[in-house]
């Protein structure tokens, strides 16, 4: 059965709780999502306990639990040709979210005023008080 999101494209830059639960709720609802994680060994999340046997050998139950429903990727963002990837599937997401420190994102070259410049259509960044975008719009959000 389809979701309410079925369609809509999600680049989940985040890690620990707050980030990847809110992307675990998109996914939940049918979004697309996909989960830039970092090759030395991915989301510190995968380190912790409890641990569950799963198909692979020790899994950790907290990231199965907040990384379901997400397709993940291995990108170093310092690398230029991984960063060259993870700003192609930005610019295809309909939604980006982020929970790195301030200024991070935008020292990459994938900070609001970059994108905006390289997409039209993407709206002001996100916060749990402002205004939805226009129909058809895309967005941005920091947790």
């Amino acid at each position: 059965m389809a979701g309410a999101l079925d369609g809509l494209v999600v680049l989940d830059l985040t890690s620990f709780l707050s980030g990847p639960y809110c992307t675990m709720l998109l996914g939940d609802m049918g979004a697309d999502v996909i989960k830039v994680e970092r090759p030395d060994g991915g989301d510190d999340a995968r380190r912790m306990p409890p641990f569950v046997d799963g198909p692979r050998g020790p899994a950790s139950a907290p990231f199965g639990i907040w990384n379901r429903n997400k397709r993940s990727i291995a990108l170093d963002l310092k690398a230029p040709a991984d960063l060259d990837i993870v700003r192609r599937i930005a610019l295809r997401a309909d939604v980006l979210v982020e929970n790195f420190r301030p200024g991070v994102l935008a020292r990459h070259g994938l900070g609001w005023e970059a994108m905006a410049e390289a997409i039209r259509g993407w709206s002001t960044p996100a916060s749990p008080v402002s205004a939805r975008p226009a129909p058809g719009r895309r967005m941005v959000a920091s947790t």
